[in-house]
């Protein structure tokens, strides 16, 4: 029986000197096993060879997803971080919420209630 493996996403080396990032094949020459997965087009390639990722890294949209990969992510961080702050806005606001039906259900008893007294003191005279 045979392990389908997720293939892992393939991240460019950043080199230090010239501050960008650059491509660098994460699998080793005849190697096998390895499943990559470049996210320079929309639906994302895989690659699981060195050659493969050689000719794959040549193409023209994957060199602008390399030459403006560090603009990306940066885009992606800050996204993250919207996300984050949203999903924490959002529990506040469902605990909020959850905090005022408690309270409604409990002014609507007691208002039946008093609804209830009224009947009866009306009943009595």
């Amino acid at each position: 029986m045979a392990i389908i493996a997720e293939p892992q996403t393939y991240i460019p080396e950043f080199n230090i000197d010239t501050q960008k990032y650059e491509d660098k094949c994460p699998i080793p020459v005849r190697a096998r096993g390895f499943i990559y997965k470049c996210k320079c087009t929309n639906k994302g390639t895989i690659f699981t060879t060195s050659s493969v990722f050689k000719k794959h890294s040549e193409n023209k949209e994957h060199k602008l997803f390399i030459e403006n990969y560090l603009e990306r992510v940066k885009e992606t961080s800050e996204y993250i971080n919207i996300i984050k702050h949203n999903q924490i806005k959002f529990e506040l606001l469902t605990r909020e919420n959850a905090k005022l039906q408690k309270e409604n259900d409990n002014l609507k008893k007691a208002l039946i209630d008093k609804e209830r007294q009224l009947k009866f003191i009306n009943e009595l005279d």
